[in-house]
């Protein structure tokens, strides 16, 4: 039986998207990162909506835009 993982803590966000967690907190306190839920004093990131989150910060229009939310 195979339990899927509906939410990330900080650490495996990190791990899974290739940011720092200083990044995260960072995009946190910006208002600017991807959705979280804060529970009991720990941070957690819905899985589907990181995913999405990612894919969509990395679509352009321009070629004169920034690369995702690295640059940031």
């Amino acid at each position: 039986m195979s339990i899927q993982k509906l939410y990330l803590n900080e650490s495996e966000a990190s791990y899974r998207y290739g940011y720092s967690r200083q990044w995260f907190q960072r995009e946190r306190w910006k208002g600017t990162g991807p959705k979280f839920l804060k529970i009991s004093g720990k941070v957690l990131y819905p899985l589907e909506d990181t995913d999405n989150w990612f894919s969509a910060s990395s679509l352009k229009q321009s070629t004169s835009e920034t690369t995702g939310g690295k640059d940031a």
